[in-house]
């Protein structure tokens, strides 16, 4: 099991690459369109390699629900136990 900053880790490095971004743009309070600007696409690109990383499946309702990296840090590190 990841602790919150191995998971934090990966998904900044998931975001980075998909929306082209640098890693230090990226925090936990950042959220996905306000700071980080990301499309509705490239957020189906990252919940799609989020998935395939952490194993696991997340519905378009708890999609919505996860507005900053860091709502989506503590989704997955919860899915996991």
């Amino acid at each position: 099991m990841k602790t919150e900053e191995e998971i934090f880790q990966i998904v900044r490095n998931i975001v980075a690459s998909k929306a082209e971004l640098e890693e230090s743009a990226i925090h936990m309070d950042s959220d996905f369109r306000n700071d980080l600007n990301i499309s509705s696409i490239v957020i189906v690109s990252i919940v799609l390699s989020v998935e395939t990383e952490f194993d696991l499946e997340i519905s378009d309702e708890e999609i919505v629900a996860l507005a900053k990296i860091g709502d989506a840090v503590r989704f997955i590190s919860e899915k996991q136990t």
